[in-house]
C-alpha cells in the first residue's frame, strides 16, 4: 500500500513517509484498513511502500503487490496530479470495503474509479467488485498491466475490459509501466469463426496523453476501421468440421442440437454462416444461435410479419435457455451487446430472406434452402467465396 496512517490519524504517502523518516518511528504507521501497524518498506529496485509486520486477514489492503503494480499506481498518480485532476490513492470506500488503485473526481458528486489490474484475479471477484462500484454510482476503468496486454485474442477475462466509442469501435486500455505509455487496441472485431481479431494498436507517452473524463482516450489519433479480411465460407465450414473432429464440447453440444431436429452439419443452410460485426462478445458458437434464429423464423411461415417486439422476446426467450450467451464485458450494456443480434435480421434482408417494411417490422419472403448433400453445399460455398459474394457488415 502506498497511503497509511500515523499516530494523528492522518493519511501520509510512503514517499511523504520515506523523506520523514529520520524523526518518524515505524511504530507510528498504521493499516488504514485493519488499523494494525504496519512498515515503512523500499529498496533500490522497489517503489517506497507501506507493508504489514506480519500476514493477516485484513482484507482491504493484502500483501504481494507486484512493482509493476505499485510504479504503476504512482505513475498514474502523478499524471493526474499533473493536469491538476483531483487524486486519491488508495481511497478506502466503506460502502464497499473496497479501495480502488485510485480515485479521481469528475465532480463532487461523480468520483471515477481506476484500477490497474497487473497480477492474476478471478472473474468472478472482478464481476463482484466492477459491480459493487457500479450499484454506488461509481465508474470504474479497469487498466490492463503488462500480463494483460492484448496479443493474438481477447480471452474471458480480458473481456471484462472491453469498452467502447463510436470513432474507436470496442477498445482495450493497457499501462505499459517500463516505457510510461498507454497502449490503446481499438476497432476490435472478429468476423472469420476460428481466426485471431482484428485490431489496431497505438501508443502514447502518458506526458503527451491528457485525460478526458468523457472520453478518456480522447488524445489519440482517430483511426479509420482497417478494412475486414475477407470472410470465407468455406473456412467458417470448415471450423466447424475440425470442431466436430476434436469433439469440442460447444461443438458438441450444437450436434446434439442439430441431430435432434432432423439436420447435420453438412445441411446447414448459407444464412448459419453469415458473419456480423463483433462476434468475439457472443460466447455462443456463431452458427448455434443464427440456426435458433432461423428456425424461429422459418416456424412462422412466408408471408408472416413479425416486429421488433417479437424479436426482443425470441432474444430474452434464448437468453433464459442460454441458447445464447454473452461474455461479460461490465462496461458494455446487454442492449448494446444485442444491437449485433439485429445486424443478423439486416443481413437476412441483403439475402432476400426477409423484407424490412419498416425499422421495427420484417415479413418473411422464403424459407433458408438445405443443403442436400456435401459436394452441392461445397459447390456453392466456393462460388459464394470466388464471386466475393459477401454481405456487408451492418
Amino acid at each position: 500500500m502506498f497511503v497509511a496512517l500515523n499516530v494523528e490519524n492522518q493519511h501520509i504517502t510512503a514517499e511523504q513517509a520515506e523523506k520523514e523518516k529520520e524523526r518518524e518511528n515505524a511504530a507510528t504507521f498504521f493499516c488504514p484498513g485493519c488499523r494494525k501497524p504496519v512498515f515503512l518498506k523500499n529498496g533500490k529496485h522497489m517503489q517506497a511502500h507501506f507493508a504489514h509486520y506480519t500476514q493477516n486477514n485484513c482484507s482491504i489492503f493484502s500483501e504481494g503487490e507486484t512493482e509493476e503494480h505499485l510504479s504503476g499506481k504512482k505513475i498514474l498518480f502523478d499524471w493526474f496530479k499533473k493536469q491538476n485532476i483531483p487524486c486519491q490513492l488508495e481511497a478506502y470506500l466503506p460502502e464497499l470495503k473496497q479501495r480502488p488503485d485510485l480515485l479521481v473526481w469528475t465532480t463532487d458528486k461523480h468520483p471515477v474509479a481506476i484500477e490497474l489490474q497487473c497480477s492474476s484475479l478471478s472473474i468472478e471477484k472482478m464481476i463482484e467488485r466492477t459491480e459493487g462500484y457500479q450499484k454506488n454510482g461509481y465508474e470504474v476503468i479497469w487498466i490492463a498491466g503488462s500480463k494483460f496486454k492484448l496479443k493474438k485474442q481477447v480471452t474471458p477475462f480480458q473481456q471484462l475490459f472491453l469498452r467502447n466509442k463510436p470513432m474507436l469501435g470496442l477498445y482495450f486500455v493497457s499501462l505499459n509501466v517500463e516505457k510510461k505509455q498507454v497502449e490503446l487496441y481499438s476497432h476490435i472485431s472478429l468476423r472469420q469463426p476460428g481466426q485471431y481479431p482484428k485490431v489496431q494498436k497505438q501508443s502514447m507517452p502518458l506526458n503527451k496523453l491528457k485525460f478526458s473524463f468523457g472520453n478518456p482516450v480522447k488524445s489519440f489519433k482517430y483511426l479509420k476501421g482497417q478494412k475486414e479480411s475477407d470472410f470465407s465460407f468455406l473456412k467458417s465450414h470448415e471450423y466447424l468440421i475440425k470442431g466436430r473432429i476434436y469433439q469440442n464440447p460447444k461443438m458438441v453440444e450444437f450436434q446434439k442440437y442439430i441431430y435432434y431436429h432432423g439436420q447435420s452439419l453438412i445441411s446447414l443452410p448459407r444464412e448459419v454462416y453469415i458473419p456480423i460485426k463483433n462476434e468475439l462478445l457472443i460466447r455462443t458458437i456463431p452458427h448455434f444461435w443464427k440456426l435458433i434464429v432461423l428456425e424461429w423464423i422459418e416456424a412462422k411461415g412466408v408471408g408472416t410479419v413479425f416486429s421488433k417486439k417479437d424479436i426482443n422476446k425470441k432474444i430474452t426467450e434464448m437468453k433464459t435457455k442460454k441458447e445464447i450467451e454473452f461474455f461479460y464485458s461490465p462496461c458494455l450494456l446487454d442492449k448494446f451487446k444485442e444491437v449485433f443480434l439485429y445486424q443478423y435480421l439486416f443481413c437476412l434482408v441483403e439475402s432476400n430472406l426477409l423484407a424490412s417494411l419498416s425499422a421495427t417490422e420484417w415479413v418473411v419472403l422464403r424459407v433458408p434452402h438445405y443443403y442436400r448433400n456435401e459436394r452441392e453445399k461445397l459447390q456453392d460455398f466456393e462460388k459464394l467465396d470466388l464471386k466475393k459474394e459477401l454481405l456487408p457488415l451492418k
